[in-house]
């Protein structure tokens, strides 16, 4: 069985790259608010290898964007410079990196160094399944949470990134060539990368110091609240007693550990399930405004325009038109 690799915009062969077509160079589809929207994988499997050569792009750049996705590469052929928010680091030949959701980045030609990689999406998701489950709480949000400046560069002189690095190129191999169970297999891969990130962050130099062992729990307890009840006209006071603290507390709590309000990590918390129902045609925006927890499409507009720069309907047609140029 021979598979195709897929671009962010374009549905392309093994060669091509995921930046889209401009005056013959490349570029990444973006929102207004700097968001990359692409199809990739399918619904049931949310998977996708792309070949990519910073040469291809315009200006030799794949420009600032950030994405609710998981994206992991690894260098091929020369070298790149990637930028994630305000960090600036070169990644060599042989060497990865993984960038984590919503983080801003950048990738740029390495002086005269031509750079081939490969990279591959994921849904976050496909690692933790369910946002309910022991998986989300315990360990994918363990991670995010740790790991504050968003990226991971991997290499093969520790333990953890040459495990990494080596369960990455299974995946891109099955990706390549697929197997008669290759969705399996390529879940396992990613499955132990996660457990190699997560024995990884457990080193304190990843651990963010304003924080406790206290605050993880009683955070975790609040999140599964959230996480349950997002779709509901939930208040702070309905926040701060799940997990049996006032309500200044608990925004204290918010502002420690992730640097925003409760009510601000509610709203994230909703657009990021939107999103995810804005993928299926089933879903009128009346119907997700009400799943998401809002009485008004009028005023879900509204949030969704203000935090992405687009309107629901917007994103849908983006997303339409992406799907349609494959």
């Amino acid at each position: 069985m021979k598979r195709s690799i897929n671009t962010k915009t374009v549905h392309v062969t093994a060669g091509d790259f995921m930046c889209n077509e401009f005056h013959n160079k490349k570029n990444v589809s973006v929102t207004s608010g700097n968001q990359a929207v692409f199809p990739y994988g399918t619904n049931g499997f949310p998977c996708e290898l792309y070949y990519d050569n910073i040469d291809e792009c315009v200006n030799h750049v794949v420009d600032w964007h950030w994405q609710l996705e998981l994206e992991f590469a690894i260098v091929q052929k020369g070298s790149i410079e990637l930028t994630v928010q305000k960090d600036v680091v070169t990644i060599h030949e042989n060497e990865g990196y993984i960038i984590f959701p919503n983080k801003l980045h950048q990738v740029k030609k390495n002086g005269n160094q031509c750079g081939i990689y490969r990279t591959i999406i994921i849904s976050p998701q496909l690692i933790y399944g369910d946002s309910r489950s022991i998986l989300f709480h315990k360990y994918y949000l363990a991670v995010i949470k740790a790991v504050s400046n968003g990226f991971m560069i991997l290499n093969r002189e520790t333990p953890y990134g040459k495990s990494i690095m080596e369960e990455l190129e299974a995946a891109i191999q099955l990706l390549t060539r697929p197997s008669l169970r290759y969705e399996l297999d390529i879940h396992k891969h990613f499955i132990n990368i996660w457990s190699n990130i997560y024995g990884s962050v457990q080193d304190t130099h990843y651990y963010n110091p304003k924080s406790s062992s206290k605050d993880e729990d009683l955070t975790n307890q609040i999140l599964s609240f959230i996480h349950t009840n997002y779709k509901y006209d939930i208040s702070l006071y309905d926040i701060a007693k799940s997990g049996s603290i006032s309500k200044s507390e608990c925004s204290r709590l918010f502002q420690r550990v992730f640097s925003c309000t409760p009510f601000e990590y509610l709203t994230n918390y909703r657009l990021l399930k939107s999103q995810e129902y804005l993928r299926d045609k089933t879903y009128s925006i009346t119907d997700i405004a009400g799943l998401v927890g809002y009485n008004s499409v009028n005023y879900y507009t509204t949030v969704f325009r203000k935090n992405l720069g687009y309107t629901p309907s917007q994103y849908k047609k983006l997303l339409k038109q992406s799907v349609a140029n494959m």
